[in-house]
């Protein structure tokens, strides 16, 4: 019998439930480029459209007693927080006279998916990083969330690392420490495989390319899912990384160094970011490639269950996400 661990992804999640309908192959292909996908963890919210959750605020105090003394209960600071659960849908149409001219249609369907799915996992990446997902129910980012370089947690550490970087080819790069009352996501209670669906229309009226009528099959592809963000120590940003200029960016050694602005936000987080994610972008994710072949803190490891190259900053894995832009404005 399949069990689950303390972080159930996405993955893991339609494994357990030996889903039939291809959705297996959906959520790979979905996953395929997008680490930080593969890494969230995913749990039911407490309600349909939101989750309400609880942040601590600060440590609880003890009390220290003698011997026939007794102590009064310990308060922490915990504040409550709502995270939004956005709805993201997309909703293929194939002209049905396509089952005349393709000898295997239902191969042909499938091929025709697979942009759909590779979009709604740049729309939900989009929208858990840099919260470029307009319009309907949708939640903030990362990003929208550390959009100060002063930020700081309910611990008053810095969220913000900064590479001083200026003009108009700056990225950041993202630590993540994922789990349960730290950060994750939630999709709506009874819903399977996360708040993923796959919905088989079968062939009915629908628009064409000009508006018109046509007979075509149909399918829809959904994604119900939001981001909570319930303790800030286990969330950083380093940013302000000049992605094209040859300093202020992550191979640079004149300024801050190479690696001074990771470390400090890993050392900053909880319990020193001792399971933090990195994640970054194309162009980080390259420099970080190239620094492999002569820095001894990034190392290469063997391939995953996507056949895709991971590599090791330091202990910390460095993830791939394309949600990360490399034409962010300066954070001030």
């Amino acid at each position: 019998m399949a069990t689950l661990g303390t972080n159930p992804n996405l993955y893991d999640l339609t494994q357990l439930q030996k889903p039939g309908g291809g959705i297996v192959d959906m959520i790979m292909s979905m996953t395929e480029m997008q680490d930080i996908l593969k890494d969230a963890p995913f749990y039911p919210a407490n309600e349909q459209t939101s989750h309400t959750y609880v942040r601590n605020g600060g440590l609880v105090t003890g009390t220290w007693v003698n011997l026939n003394d007794g102590i009064t209960a310990s308060k922490g600071a915990m504040v409550p927080g709502r995270a939004e659960i956005g709805m993201l849908e997309s909703r293929l149409v194939i002209d049905e006279r396509f089952s005349d001219i393709e000898p295997n249609f239902a191969a042909f369907v499938a091929r025709m998916a697979y942009p759909h799915y590779e979009g709604l996992a740049q729309q939900m990446a989009d929208a858990m990083t840099v919260g470029t997902l307009a319009g309907g129910y949708r939640f903030n980012s990362i990003e929208a969330h550390i959009a100060s370089s002063s930020q700081t947690d309910q611990f008053g550490q810095n969220m913000f690392h900064d590479y001083s970087g200026t003009g108009a080819d700056l990225m950041s790069i993202l630590a993540v420490d994922w789990g349960p009352d730290s950060v994750y996501m939630v999709y709506p209670p009874g819903k399977a495989f996360a708040g993923v669906e796959r919905i088989e229309r079968g062939i009915d009226q629908a628009d064409g390319v000009n508006s018109s009528t046509l007979y075509g099959y149909i399918a829809d592809f959904k994604w119900y899912s939001g981001l909570v963000i319930a303790d800030d120590r286990c969330l950083r940003r380093i940013g302000n990384i000049e992605s094209t200029a040859s300093t202020n960016n992550i191979l640079d050694n004149t300024n801050h160094g190479y690696v001074n602005p990771i470390i400090d936000a890993l050392v900053s987080m909880k319990n020193m970011g001792r399971t933090a994610v990195l994640y970054g972008n194309r162009t980080s994710w390259g420099q970080i490639w190239k620094s492999a072949k002569d820095r001894s803190n990034v190392n290469y490891s063997a391939v995953n269950p996507w056949n895709s190259p991971e590599y090791n900053f330091d202990g910390h894995r460095f993830g791939f996400t394309d949600s990360l832009l490399i034409t962010e404005s300066a954070v001030s």
